[in-house]
């Protein structure tokens, strides 16, 4: 994992290899792999906004919200430079999250309708539309979240889980399963809610095998919370533990903190 990346590797794969390593918690591989890219002189511009990107993603596993912000903003930037389409859709998807999650809504909201009117030109393959609109779909349910209109935001996952059931993405579906568990939570149907988490849970371990650890974090903390919901702590506990194991594999400190809160609430 740790060579170095030389001139005639294929930086497609080595961008696969790192994204990668950032799904499944390797960041310390990741590190040395884009600090290799960063030091290699002949790389196109093209790829290094990619890893540019890739950095923004990273600062974003960290909780580090606005660092993420600034790379992916100067991203964006140079993909417009580049006219590279493709980039600017990832790279405004990352800066709106970020904005959302420093609590910088209007300006969120602004990243998310430049993005809208992007795909729509976007020269891309049907299945890759679909994604990106998924995506975006996702975060734009979460702003409607956070500014109190629930109802909208599950309108909004439950559109971005059909386009993702469509092309197959588990990744995605497990993304907005757990959101439509923490909307139906919200509005008391526990039921519902267990149900969608609990399909997501099983997605992690079936397609997954738990290795994609930081939204399996957001996934065990919703299913805690359901059981608590639901006076059933024995289950609580199971995901607590869960929740322990990735905290004292992973050096993040965002994990341990999602674990001693989990903790704290079954102690309540």
């Amino acid at each position: 994992m740790n060579e170095k990346i030389s001139d005639t590797k294929d930086q497609s794969e080595v961008l696969l290899r790192a994204q990668k390593l950032l799904e499944y918690g390797e960041y310390r591989e990741f590190k040395k792999l884009i600090k290799d890219a960063e030091e290699n002189g002949s790389l196109t511009p093209t790829d290094q906004n990619e890893w540019l990107i890739l950095r923004c993603h990273y600062y974003e596993r960290l909780g580090r919200y606005r660092e993420a912000a600034k790379v992916a903003e100067k991203a964006y930037k140079e993909s417009q430079r580049l006219q590279n389409q493709k980039q600017s859709v990832f790279a405004l998807i990352h800066l709106a999250r970020d904005f959302l999650l420093i609590g910088n809504l209007e300006e969120g909201f602004e990243m998310i309708k430049i993005c809208k009117n992007l795909i729509k030109t976007l020269e891309a393959k049907p299945e890759e539309i679909k994604r990106f609109s998924a995506r975006l779909g996702m975060l734009e349910g979460l702003f409607y979240w956070h500014t109190g209109d629930i109802q909208q935001s599950l309108q909004i996952d439950e559109e971005a889980l059909s386009l993702a059931q469509e092309i197959g993405d588990k990744r995605l579906i497990c993304n907005v399963y757990n959101n439509l568990a923490v909307g139906y939570r919200f509005f008391g149907d526990l039921d519902r809610a267990l149900e969608y988490a609990e399909r997501a849970y099983e997605i992690h371990r079936t397609y997954f095998n738990f290795k994609n650890v930081f939204p399996l974090n957001f996934l065990l903390t919703t299913l805690i919370d359901i059981y608590i919901d639901k006076n059933d702590l024995e289950n609580a506990q199971v995901k607590l533990q869960h929740l322990e194991q990735i905290s004292r594999q992973e050096d993040n400190a965002l994990f341990d903190q999602f674990y001693r809160g989990q903790k704290a609430n079954i102690l309540k």
